[in-house]
């Protein structure tokens, strides 16, 4: 017996939701992605925001009042978006003036045609089948533990007595072979250590320089902290960017900074900032539109994200141009490979795209018309049967020869019994759609763990990945063929990193 019917063994599974959630899911989703689109834009990351409240609301869906519900999901909807929005006291998310009709369609981090956010009632099945992981990403606040804490908080309301029309199977006697668990953030510290040329410590001084009175040829790491932007230049010190000023919102991705460490762009809401390091020079152009982030293409041109549109930026002119392709999901590295954001039932895909495609559209604003483009190839994304957890990826793919690596959700993993609750992974796969390899991140008594966050290829065979909690977010070097992972550099858990090719 447990809430409104549901053992807890029925909510860990899945199974179809109740006939009142799927209406008020199908009551409130539309004019809940309204005002969610209103206050920070529409992508990927404000769906996985409404997913993460509506399995909130659904490991609370008996112990909430019916006119509790809506303000609770408001409330928690409100919290998830919040990192993103502008303003020291943004004003409260609300479902008036939505300025949208009922059906209105709404697309999901792509053009026009390619991806609908899901209909209300799949979103409902969705959102019930996963109340029990939190589908967090880089700008969600309540971190991987929080589902797990409410559902046992339910406490004597839930039993823990198994389903006896459970036809789960058993938990697996071992972890697959392409799997190897990240250590716990305690354990990071006591990898061995790997000597490069990033510092043991990183670790800027608001007393340095800036960058216009000390240029230097070669950017090693680019850093954010809550008072200033940094570059810890080739020559070992560290020099303020004084033109970038710190907000709510985040400047340095990973992807921010140049192969060579030579450049930086930082897309800002109505504007993108180039910043030359050998010069000292940074370029501010004003270009309208919710730019949620940038990185570079092997010819030298930024390329920049809007969530629904993606378009390049000319450097030196500030020239802009829409582009068939989807900025969020191009690996980072020669060519334009693109892998696809997996959905549930949906096999992932490689595509390559012909260089030629950059420049399919006449150049313009990116508020003009999305050129329509094919890629050259498509690939699915083929993975063993013990691999098919893969879930939906979180961040920048990077690409060494023919192997693609991107951070993915890991709930689905089934895990042997005495381990942890599996939360994130870094998935290593081939240009043949092939899964690889798989650093797992795991939670442990409910602990809290961060996103793990790539940095890029040190090498052919070697990744840098930063991984850890809140209170510990060292950069380490994972060696995806051997399982050699090692300790590079230790950084402040809440500062930003970028970091250069370091090879």
């Amino acid at each position: 017996m447990g809430v409104a019917g549901v053992t807890i063994s029925a909510m860990l599974r899945g199974g179809s939701p109740p006939e009142e959630y799927v209406a008020f899911v199908v009551a409130y989703a539309d004019a809940l992605r309204r005002a969610a689109t209103r206050a920070v834009g529409h992508d990927q990351q404000t769906e996985s925001a409404l997913h993460e409240t509506l399995s909130a609301l659904a490991l609370r869906w008996g112990r909430l009042a019916e006119d509790r519900r809506l303000p609770y999901v408001l409330k928690r909807l409100d919290q998830n978006l919040r990192e993103w929005r502008e303003g020291a006291h943004p004003v409260p998310l609300s479902l008036e003036d939505t300025n949208g009709t009922a059906g209105e369609a709404l697309y999901v981090g792509t053009r026009s045609g390619k991806r609908w956010v899901a209909e209300p009632a799949t979103l409902a099945e969705a959102a019930w089948s996963g109340a029990g992981v939190i589908r967090r990403r880089r700008f969600l606040i309540a971190g991987g533990g929080v589902a797990l804490a409410g559902l046992f908080a339910l406490g004597s309301q839930v039993t823990a007595e198994p389903d006896p029309d459970s036809t789960e199977e058993p938990p697996p006697a071992t972890l697959p072979r392409e799997v190897l668990l990240l250590p716990d953030p305690g354990a990071l510290v006591k990898l061995p250590q790997r000597r490069m040329a990033l510092p043991v410590q990183i670790a800027p001084l608001d007393t340095a320089p800036s960058l216009s009175a000390s240029p230097v040829p070669k950017a090693l790491a680019l850093l954010e902290t809550s008072e200033a932007v940094f570059v810890l230049g080739s020559d070992g010190l560290y020099r303020k960017l004084p033109d970038i000023v710190v907000t709510l919102r985040p400047w340095v991705t990973p992807t921010a900074l140049t192969r060579d460490g030579t450049r930086a762009v930082f897309a800002g809401n109505n504007v993108i900032h180039v910043v030359d390091f050998p010069s000292g020079q940074t370029r501010t152009f004003p270009i309208r539109g919710f730019h949620v982030t940038g990185s570079w293409l092997a010819d030298g041109r930024a390329l920049i994200g809007q969530g629904a549109r993606s378009f390049v930026v000319d450097p030196v002119t500030g020239q802009t141009r829409p582009v068939p392709y989807e900025q969020e999901d191009i690996a980072i590295g020669p060519g334009l490979l693109q892998l696809t954001v997996a959905r549930e039932g949906m096999p992932a895909k490689l595509q390559r795209w012909p260089d030629s495609a950059t420049d399919s559209a006449p150049a313009g604003p990116p508020t003009g018309a999305v050129p329509d483009g094919t890629p050259a190839t498509r690939i699915e994304l083929q993975a063993s049967p013990a691999m098919r957890w893969v879930g939906f990826w979180d961040g920048a793919a990077w690409l060494s020869g023919d192997l693609v690596a991107r951070v993915c959700s890991a709930s689905s993993l089934r895990m042997p019994r005495g381990y942890g609750r599996p939360q994130w992974a870094v998935a290593v796969v081939n240009t043949a759609g092939q899964v690889k390899h798989a650093l797992v991140q795991q939670s442990v008594n409910g602990a809290v763990v961060s996103t793990p966050v790539i940095l890029g290829w040190l090498d052919a065979q070697t990744l840098l990945v930063r991984a850890g909690d809140s209170t510990y977010r060292p950069i380490v070097a994972w060696t995806p063929s051997t399982g050699a992972l090692e300790l590079v550099s230790g950084v402040h858990a809440e500062t930003k990193v970028a970091v250069s090719n370091l090879a």
